[in-house]
């Protein structure tokens, strides 16, 4: 939904009437990478651990329709770390947020649909870089949704994190860098950290977390439409926890998050996802 959001209001004029859409345009907005951090972090020596495997990307919605650059990156990644990436078998939504809504049905009819494409694909290893992408799709093997019992185990094992696939990839500080990074872990889907354990290899002392300040975001998934107000008090209240200066960026690995935070910040701080960051 929020991504064919994004598309409509290309079409709309600033001073919507229907307060709740007019509230949620900066947010759908943000989707997009026009207000995306410059990149900053180059690759000088690829982990290439991995190489010669087999994988599929699993995007997610917002790289799928909002921000296909994320995909991009995504797959300059993977040709460096050399795995090699599968056609795309015709993946749809992980099914998550379906959930939260309250639509099993609708939740359970894409998830079947997702392992049949990653059987399609020869069930080879299947990337993701959205935090809640992976929560979505680790809950698989938690459900009865047709897996065999061999297969439970796989599905488990080749659904990886592409930031845990960067391993010991080394990188080049550029000129853009900020002063500080603060990093916003995702309220779920954050899993085994990482994304965090990733980002403080590669950025050393720059980056700034406190895991006694994690706050979440507001996005919520259709919060942002329903209940606005309660939102954006939300975020607003996380960007006062972070106290960013000047020249600052927060990043985190959810879509959501970045897409909530990059509205709400202001015009001096630039959020992203860290795959931006990367030249």
């Amino acid at each position: 939904m929020w991504p064919l959001a994004r598309s409509l209001t290309k079409l709309l004029p600033g001073n919507i009437p229907v307060e709740a859409i007019s509230r949620a345009k900066a947010a759908i907005e943000a989707m997009g990478s026009g207000r995306a951090p410059e990149p900053w972090l180059f690759p000088e020596t690829w982990d290439r651990r991995h190489e010669g495997k087999k994988a599929v990307l699993f995007a997610g919605c917002v790289a799928e329709h909002a921000n296909p650059r994320w995909k991009e990156a995504a797959r300059r990644v993977l040709a460096g770390l050399g795995v090699e990436v599968l056609p795309d078998p015709g993946f749809t939504c992980c099914g998550c947020t379906l959930g939260h809504a309250g639509a099993p049905a609708a939740q359970a009819a894409m998830q079947q649909h997702n392992i049949e494409a990653w059987r399609s694909a020869g069930r080879p290893l299947m990337v993701v870089f959205c935090a809640t992408c992976r929560c979505g799709l680790r809950a698989y093997a938690r459900k009865d949704l047709g897996l065999s019992m061999d297969e439970l185990p796989l599905w488990r094992e080749n659904l990886v994190s592409l930031a845990e696939l960067l391993g010991d990839t080394t990188f080049e500080i550029g000129q853009a860098a900020p002063p500080a990074v603060r990093y916003h872990r995702p309220c779920h889907g954050a899993g085994g950290n990482q994304d965090l354990d990733f980002l403080r290899r590669a950025m050393g002392p720059r980056l700034v977390f406190n895991e006694n300040e994690t706050p979440c975001c507001g996005f919520g998934g259709l919060t942002k439409l329903t209940s606005p107000e309660l939102s954006e008090a939300v975020a607003g209240h996380a960007l006062a926890i972070y106290a960013p200066r000047p020249g600052d960026q927060i990043v985190t690995g959810c879509s959501g998050c970045v897409t909530q935070l990059r509205a709400a910040a202001p015009d001096d701080i630039r959020v992203g996802h860290w795959l931006e960051l990367l030249g």
